[in-house]
């Protein structure tokens, strides 16, 4: 089983990201695991760039959303922050 799902996405012309042709719903198995799982309290998709406003407001609509952890929060973790699953 993998251990994780990658959704390929375009580069962008003049940018230096990727981005998904369209923003993308948690896989059903990630959600599932994330219902079932005994003593989860919290699931995290972790990017080092930035969430689109619409991957932000799919995530909002879930039932029960998952933490979205961008590379600022990483970068604070990193400099000595707060871990991002605990802000």
């Amino acid at each position: 089983m993998p251990r994780h799902r990658q959704h390929p996405g375009r580069l962008l012309p003049g940018r230096d990201r990727t981005r998904s042709p369209r923003p993308q719903r948690p896989h059903p198995a990630t959600r599932a695991a994330y219902r079932c799982a005994g003593g989860l309290h919290q699931a995290l998709i972790v990017t080092t760039s930035s969430f689109t406003p619409d991957a932000q407001r799919a995530n909002a609509e879930l039932d029960h959303p998952l933490r979205l952890v961008d590379g600022r929060a990483l970068g604070r973790w990193v400099s000595g922050g707060r871990p991002p699953w605990l802000a």
